[in-house]
C-alpha cells in the first residue's frame, strides 16, 4: 500500500508537470516492466480518483452513458463488444489520435488517414466507423487511403519544416490532441444540439483519458498507450455486463 501511495504521488507530480509543460522526449531509461507497472498505477488512479470526479459531475446532469451502453448491448453480443471495444477501437483511436504526437511523415500520414476515416464516417456519411456492412465502407476506406498517401507525400517533402514545427509547437499539438479526442466523443451521446455547449462536461472522462493516453504515448511509446487504452476499455465492457 505504501508503495502504491508513493508511486501515485510521483505519478501525480509527473502528470501535473507534463500537463503544464508537455515535451516530446521519450523516457527511454525505463525497462518494460517498470513502464507497465506505471501504466497499471495510472489506470488505478483514473478509476479511483478521476472516476469519482466524473461520476459526481454526471450525477448533476444526466446519466449520459445509458444511451451508449444500450446501443452497444443491442447491436453486439458480449463477446463482440470485448473484441470491438477492448481491441479494435483502441487500435483505431490510438493510430488516429496519438501516433502522430511523435513526428515522422509515416506516423502523420497514418494518423491523418485514420482520422479522416473516423470523421468522414460520422460527419459526411452519417454512419458508425465500425459499420463495415454499409454500402459506403469501400468508399470510406478508399478516400482514407488517398488522404494517407497525400499526407505522406507532403510530409516527406516538408519533413524538415514539419519536424521543426513539431519541436517548437509540441505543447499546442499535445493540447489539440486532447481536445480533439475528447470533444469528438460528443457524437456518442444522444443529446439535443443545445447540450453541445456542455461538450467539455459530457466528454470530461474522454478529455482525461486523452491526456493520460497521450502522456503514456509520448513518455513510454505507442504500444504502451495502446495497452493502457485496451485495459481501460476492457474494464468498461466487463463492468457493463453481458
Amino acid at each position: 500500500m505504501k508503495g502504491f501511495i508513493t508511486m501515485s504521488r510521483n505519478n501525480f507530480v509527473e502528470l501535473f508537470h507534463f500537463l503544464m509543460y508537455p515535451d516530446h522526449k521519450i523516457q527511454s531509461d525505463l525497462i518494460a516492466k517498470s513502464k507497465i507497472k506505471c501504466i497499471l498505477n495510472l489506470f488505478l488512479i483514473k478509476i479511483l480518483l478521476f472516476g469519482a470526479i466524473i461520476s459526481l459531475i454526471k450525477s448533476f446532469i444526466i446519466d449520459i452513458d445509458l444511451y451508449r451502453t444500450a446501443v452497444l448491448k443491442s447491436a453486439f453480443s458480449y463477446q463482440q463488444r470485448i473484441l470491438l471495444m477492448g481491441m479494435l477501437l483502441p487500435i483505431i483511436e490510438e493510430l488516429g489520435f496519438r501516433l502522430y504526437l511523435i513526428f515522422k511523415p509515416v506516423y502523420l500520414a497514418i494518423s491523418g488517414g485514420f482520422l479522416f476515416y473516423y470523421l468522414s464516417s460520422s460527419y459526411i456519411f452519417s454512419v458508425g466507423y465500425l459499420d463495415v456492412s454499409n454500402d459506403t465502407f469501400i468508399l470510406r476506406i478508399g478516400l482514407s487511403c488517398l488522404v494517407l498517401g497525400i499526407i505522406y507525400l507532403l510530409g516527406t517533402i516538408f519533413n524538415n519544416q514539419l519536424s521543426s514545427f513539431w519541436k517548437v509547437n509540441f505543447r499546442w499539438i499535445f493540447y489539440f490532441s486532447i481536445l480533439l479526442f475528447g470533444l469528438l466523443h460528443i457524437v456518442n451521446f444522444n443529446i439535443p444540439p443545445l447540450y453541445y455547449l456542455l461538450a467539455p462536461i459530457f466528454t470530461f472522462s474522454q478529455l482525461i483519458a486523452g491526456f493520460l493516453y497521450g502522456f503514456v504515448r509520448v513518455k513510454y511509446g505507442f504500444l504502451y498507450a495502446l495497452f493502457f487504452h485496451m485495459i481501460n476499455n476492457l474494464f468498461g465492457v466487463l463492468i457493463s455486463g453481458g
